[in-house]
């Protein structure tokens, strides 16, 4: 696992098609891979491409208590938070297909960075986020972005590229 390329810069807006989930940690692999499905299914259905990769934004962090949480407290939330969400594919005028949404997300500062290894180890990187905004004096906002920049049914996990965006309050 490596973290690089951190830095602040400023975020475009964009729209997308999303589906939004609530699931524990264990059981998010599986329900991500239906959801990029559906998604994608439905992009197809409405003749449409991504302008983006796809993502997954995470919502109502609580970065202060997920900072100070031991490694007993982090294992529990593996195991039993619910952690809310929404994926989705960058894409101007899809139409709301069901469970499926439109959403804008506003630009704005942000603290970004690439996370090349598996998914399952993406926490270490945003520890590591996290520790380089508090020694800048910069505070996250309660969401953060993953935009996913390779496909991990073609790209070793070792190789796989994550992007991070973690909004500036």
């Amino acid at each position: 696992m490596s973290l690089s390329d951190i830095q602040q810069e400023t975020i475009e807006p964009f729209d997308a098609l999303v589906l939004e989930q609530h699931a524990k940690m264990l059981a998010m692999p599986a329900l991500m891979k239906q959801g990029f499905t559906q998604l994608k299914d439905a992009l197809q259905d409405q003749e449409l491409s991504a302008s983006g990769f796809p993502f997954t934004v995470y919502l109502d962090l609580d970065w202060a208590a997920l900072n100070q949480a031991g490694a007993l407290k982090n294992l529990l939330q593996m195991v039993f938070k619910r952690w809310h969400y929404q994926l989705g594919f960058p894409v101007d005028g899809a139409k709301e297909q069901g469970v499926l949404k439109t959403a804008s997300f506003a630009g704005g500062p942000a603290l970004t960075a690439v996370h090349t290894g598996s998914y399952a180890m993406v926490g270490a990187s945003y520890k590591e986020l996290n520790r380089w905004a508090e020694d800048q004096g910069l505070t996250l906002a309660q969401q953060s972005f993953e935009f996913y920049l390779n496909d991990p049914k073609e790209t070793p996990t070792d190789q796989l590229k994550t992007r991070l965006v973690l909004p500036l309050a």
